[in-house]
């Protein structure tokens, strides 16, 4: 993570930009909408619902094998339907 942020300073200076131009370069929405689904995500562990959707998945399949296969084909099938990130924040 520090590696990270030394990069980006080091970035940040050696761009080619001003900086008065950097909040017009974000895409608000978009970290407003994945800020949204963290909360909602956190909230719904928090709740314990996951726990309750856990134990009746695990109740509902015999195998891990089936189990994993149902989580692959499921992020893929929401995936043809919402964005990559959104589906896995779903499963």
């Amino acid at each position: 993570m520090h590696l990270l942020i030394v990069i980006g300073v080091v970035l940040a200076f050696l761009a080619d930009f001003r900086w008065a131009d950097l909040p017009g370069a974000v895409d608000w929405h978009t970290i407003i909408t994945l800020t949204g689904l963290l909360i909602l995500t956190k909230g719904l562990e928090t709740s314990g619902y996951f726990d309750v959707l856990g134990g009746r998945l695990i109740a509902r399949f015999r195998h891990e094998r089936a189990l994993a296969l149902f989580m692959v084909l499921a992020a893929a099938l929401l995936s043809t339907f919402l964005t990559n990130d959104v589906a896995l924040f779903i499963l």
